[in-house]
């Protein structure tokens, strides 16, 4: 029976190596198509910097990351569209809800965000129709 245990724990252990292993060649997939969507953008290093750190914590705790030293001034570029687009990309990857994302959207967001209620960014996660910066992409992997 120890011997049975012992091989019980050794494969489980190299399942969570592998699975960890995963999770990281994941995170640094979605973190290499944020830095690359934003720098066609007018966001400067620190923003995209602050977006890639946002999305790190969402991801790992699913959970917001508090926004008191977070700041990402708003661009006439970008629109709410895209953001909400982009939000979804990366929460479909991770089989996210619609309320967390659209919470990390607004708050990660917020200056585009301002004027919105939860429920309109909540109802509208995915724009397919028209051209927007940032388009639904389902497979960023």
């Amino acid at each position: 029976m120890e011997l049975f245990h012992y091989e019980y724990q050794r494969e489980r252990q190299q399942y969570q190596q592998q699975k960890d292993k995963e999770d990281d060649e994941k995170l640094n997939a979605i973190l290499k198509y944020t830095r690359d969507t934003f720098k066609r953008f007018d966001l400067d290093e620190n923003e995209i910097f602050q977006i890639c750190e946002c999305i790190r914590y969402f991801v790992t705790n699913r959970r917001v990351l508090s926004m008191t030293e977070i700041h990402i001034k708003k661009h006439s570029s970008i629109t709410q569209i895209s953001f909400k687009n982009f939000a979804w990309n990366i929460t479909f990857q991770y089989n996210i809800g619609r309320d967390i994302t659209t919470s990390f959207v607004t708050a990660t967001f917020a200056e585009w965000f301002t004027n919105s209620t939860f429920d309109t960014v909540r109802k509208n996660l995915r724009t397919t129709t028209g051209r927007h910066k940032i388009e639904i992409d389902e497979n960023i992997l």
